[in-house]
């Protein structure tokens, strides 16, 4: 209950005080409570304050979300079109990929688990991460004949 009304304390303050100094204030608030998520609720709560780094996070999603779908429409791989920060893609087998990948660096996720074994979840990043996954997918295509 008190972790409640700290919270409650700060956020009823005056609408005047700067949204980072809210969210700084929730951190120590959280801090106090649960050091070990406090860090990361405290990034999530100033990004959810902060309209500029949400207008920024939706633009590169979208140029990711266009640059991976004309990629995968070019290779002929099917996929689920997305809304969200990832997407689906049959590439044959998942886990292989998955492995393949591991190993350059780059981590996704193999869809076995999900009963879709040929399939795996990428999550859309930066222009470079994603050209870096390109490139991996593309040069691991044609080893699978």
């Amino acid at each position: 209950m008190q972790y409640v009304e700290r919270c409650a304390r700060v956020f009823g303050r005056d609408r005047r005080h700067h949204r980072v100094d809210v969210a700084l204030e929730v951190a120590a608030v959280l801090l106090a409570e649960r050091f070990e998520a406090a860090i990361a609720q405290a990034g999530a709560l100033a990004g959810l304050l902060d309209e500029e780094h949400q207008d920024r996070t939706r633009a590169v999603n979208k140029e990711g979300k266009q640059f991976l779908e004309a990629l995968f429409n070019r290779l002929g791989l099917e996929f689920i079109p997305t809304h969200a920060n990832s997407i689906l893609v049959k590439v044959g087998d998942g886990d292989a990929l998955f492995h393949h990948a591991m190993k350059k660096g780059v981590i996704l996720r193999a869809m076995r688990a999900y009963g879709l074994p040929d399939w795996i979840r990428v999550s859309i990043g930066t222009m470079p991460q994603n050209q870096k996954f390109a490139a991996i997918l593309e040069a691991w295509l044609p080893s699978r004949g």
